[in-house]
């Protein structure tokens, strides 16, 4: 073994219990994680919520700071919210959808994603159009341009690497296409980011 994965492995705790492959859904915490919880946890429970809220701003910040610089973004842009699902539908909920508009969107992409296209669909009217793939696996981008050819699209949503396979979406390439379209886009990134590099301009 590696000496950092030693180093990884002793650091969490966890590994001494169980074989963990859930990463991608809750991976097991280090130590540094869990202390910072509980440390956090321990001021609260001894000089109130909004006092430690006050001691953690500094923190807070950097933690922004940092997560945009993994995405080459400025912080003012980052949001942070319970999960990828969440950020998704908070995201879909900026756009006021209405009868007959257009979510042009892959075959692959999450579920959690999907079933958001048939709710939309279902209480708005929405049509959900899917590019077709290539013969090697992903989406055409040659499909993904004529779907957005279609005046009513109001968005082209992609998930950059499904949960359950190996795919990796030409997300660039398809984003140079929205970008010539005027069409919005929006990537759902949770499985790429810490496995490529990412920059979202």
């Amino acid at each position: 073994m590696l000496p950092e994965v030693e180093r990884w492995r002793a650091d969490t705790p966890g590994c001494a219990n169980v074989i963990h492959l859930n990463n991608a859904g809750a991976s097991l915490m280090p130590t540094s994680v869990l202390r910072a919880i509980t440390d956090h946890l321990q001021r609260e429970a001894n000089f109130g919520g909004y006092e430690s809220a006050d001691d953690a701003a500094s923190a807070i910040e950097d933690a922004y700071a940092n997560i945009a610089k993994l995405i080459a973004a400025q912080s003012r842009n980052i949001a942070i919210v319970e999960n990828a699902t969440v950020a998704f539908f908070q995201a879909l909920s900026a756009i006021d959808f209405r009868d007959g508009d257009v979510i042009v969107t892959t075959r692959n992409d999450y579920i959690s994603n999907q079933l958001a296209y048939l709710s939309l669909a279902k209480r708005h009217g929405v049509q959900v159009h899917r590019a077709e793939d290539l013969p090697s696996g992903g989406a055409d981008p040659q499909s993904v341009r004529e779907l957005l050819r279609n005046p009513k699209v109001r968005l082209l949503a992609v998930t950059w690497i499904p949960t359950n396979s190996g795919l990796i979406q030409p997300v660039e390439a398809i984003g140079e296409i929205a970008a010539e379209a005027g069409v919005p886009y929006l990537v759902d990134a949770c499985q790429a980011i810490g496995q490529i590099p990412i920059d979202v301009g």
